[in-house]
């Protein structure tokens, strides 16, 4: 997929989770102002955040999508996942503010909720709907390989989960047991701020020069060990850049090739590594002798 068709699919992707969203926001705080609910009130304000942090991952998308340029030759893609930090960090924040006030309204006694049925409706179709934007995020993250679009995925996962402590708060409240609601909030906090953490883990991987999978460098080994005149094929290094990774590859020849014929070698190596490996921005073939049991330099 080429980039402007990868930036197309982050934008209605994100267009559409903007706009459920914004009507889910609004019938939570509704249900949240007239149940006096706490963990409707944490439930609307987790949905909040995940409309701001679906803009974040819209300009971090944008911002990576930019070509390289003298400045920054190994172009942009780690922006994508700084965005995803960012993401990562409000998520905890967010669920350290519930945490605290779900401990506050604890030690006084809990909350008495209000047309409860109204707060089980609107936690029964932030499930609903909020199971489907997980599905339809990750699916379209699968697709284009996109990890702001991977952790927003799982962020409507976690909002779908605060739904669910939500509606078991006002159970409870309705039930007679008052600081059910407020232990719920409590739940969704510890809930939210654990995602964030995830969140914040996976994505620190894309931007510290992590090495790739080990799979995917016995992947590129193997196929360079096919080539043409290539007698041993041996990947040296590789490192995360975002959503894609460089490699550095060494290949070995019989030591009576021309210059030209190796440089072939080398090149029709390049091209085929770079075509067959998904998610390969760039590979650099080194050319070796090959003297049996050679060792790399």
């Amino acid at each position: 997929m080429d980039e402007r068709a990868r930036q197309k699919t982050v934008q209605r992707v994100c267009i559409a989770s903007m706009v459920a969203n914004g009507v889910l926001f609004v019938l939570k705080a509704v249900a949240a102002v007239c149940t006096h609910s706490d963990s409707m009130a944490g439930d609307c304000l987790h949905t909040l955040s995940d409309l701001g942090t679906t803009v974040i991952v819209l300009i971090g998308c944008a911002l990576a999508a930019r070509k390289a340029d003298a400045e920054h030759p190994y172009g942009h893609e780690k922006l994508e996942y700084i965005a995803s930090i960012v993401l990562g960090v409000l998520l905890a924040a967010v669920g350290a503010s519930l945490i605290i006030d779900g401990v506050k309204t604890l030690r006084s006694g809990g909350v008495v909720v209000q047309n409860g049925m109204f707060a089980v409706l609107a936690a029964v179709a932030s499930i609903a709907v909020k199971e489907c934007m997980f599905w339809g995020t990750r699916h379209y993250a699968i697709k284009i390989g996109s990890g702001a679009l991977r952790a927003d995925a799982w962020h409507h996962r976690s909002d779908a989960l605060s739904s669910v402590g939500s509606l078991i708060g006002v159970w409870c409240a309705m039930a007679g047991f008052p600081k059910g609601d407020s232990i719920a909030a409590l739940v969704i906090g510890a809930l939210i701020a654990l995602s964030g953490i995830a969140v914040i883990a996976k994505s620190a991987e894309r931007i510290d020069d992590h090495a790739a999978p080990k799979e995917i460098e016995a992947y590129i080994a193997s196929l360079a060990a096919g080539a043409e005149n290539v007698k041993r094929a041996a990947v040296l290094r590789t490192r995360l850049h975002g959503g894609v990774f460089f490699a550095e590859l060494a290949i070995y020849v019989e030591p009576e090739l021309t210059v030209l014929q190796a440089h072939e070698t080398a090149t029709c190596v390049h091209d085929l590594i770079e075509e067959k490996t998904d998610g390969l921005k760039h590979v650099t073939v080194l050319v070796y002798p090959y003297f049996g049991k050679s060792q790399i330099q």
